[in-house]
């Protein structure tokens, strides 16, 4: 996996990509840093689409991270599927259980 270095930090581009708020997996990311440059891609803020609860609007991936998913993956399945922002954002997630061997 590609390793990018901007402001004397390395990571991932999907690091990098869930740190900016992103709501992939570092494609866009890796898009705009192929086509603009690291700078460029780093530095030019993302379109407007956040979500608001509550008089509050955040990126899906900040939502994410207060709401403790791994990843913004789940968020975004209940966003697309439940067509209820409030109930998709205050709804406890579900932790499976792992079985016994």
């Amino acid at each position: 996996m590609k390793r990018i270095t901007y402001n004397g930090k390395t990571q991932s581009v999907r690091k990098w990509s869930w740190e900016l708020g992103y709501i992939d997996s570092g494609v866009v990311l890796g898009y705009r840093i192929r086509h603009w440059g690291i700078e460029r891609a780093f530095e030019t803020p993302l379109p407007a689409h956040g979500v608001t609860l509550n008089g509050q609007t955040k990126t899906v991936a900040q939502w994410a991270r207060e709401l403790g998913f791994r990843n913004s993956a789940g968020l975004v399945y209940r966003l697309k599927n439940w067509h209820d922002i409030d109930r998709a954002l205050t709804q406890p997630r579900q932790v499976k259980k792992k079985r016994k061997s």
